[in-house]
């Protein structure tokens, strides 16, 4: 099935008129008039989800130290998120994005999508307030290096 298949039949369940392709061939949604979600297709058969967490500082320094953080917070919640953290291509912005099939069920869809809007809603929040920490691996935890 095709991302414009995927969308559309989310779009027919939630009573949305539809969801148009942007001129660069993602598609765009909005929860809550805040998180901005876009789609693309990725190959024939998957898609990538992807929202944009925050700006970077332009300061080296504290630029630095704001990777590190979400990084080390990334670390953290890898086991039991599959979402992903990671710079835009101009490694400006912190972004968020999950690949997926597009063979997906309706359901299945809004379940990942919920998942990916209150990780985007968490990402966003620690981000904007600084309350990211760093944080060790779980395979370093108690080792000193």
């Amino acid at each position: 099935m095709s991302l414009a298949r995927v969308l559309s039949e989310f779009a027919s369940r939630n009573g949305i008129e539809g969801i148009p392709p942007r001129p660069d061939g993602s598609f765009l949604l909005v929860f809550d008039d805040r998180y901005k979600v876009r789609f693309r297709g990725d190959g024939s058969n998957a898609a990538i989800i992807h929202a944009r967490i925050g700006v970077l500082p332009t300061d080296g320094r504290e630029r630095a130290e704001a990777v590190q953080t979400l990084l080390g917070t990334a670390t953290a919640r890898m086991r039991k998120a599959p979402d992903i953290v990671a710079l835009s291509e101009d490694e400006r912005e912190v972004t968020l994005f999950r690949r997926f099939a597009t063979d997906v069920s309706p359901s299945a869809f809004e379940t990942l999508l919920s998942e990916f809007v209150n990780a985007l809603a968490f990402w966003q929040r620690a981000y904007s307030s600084g309350a990211t920490r760093p944080a060790v691996p779980p395979i370093m935890a108690g080792r000193v290096l």
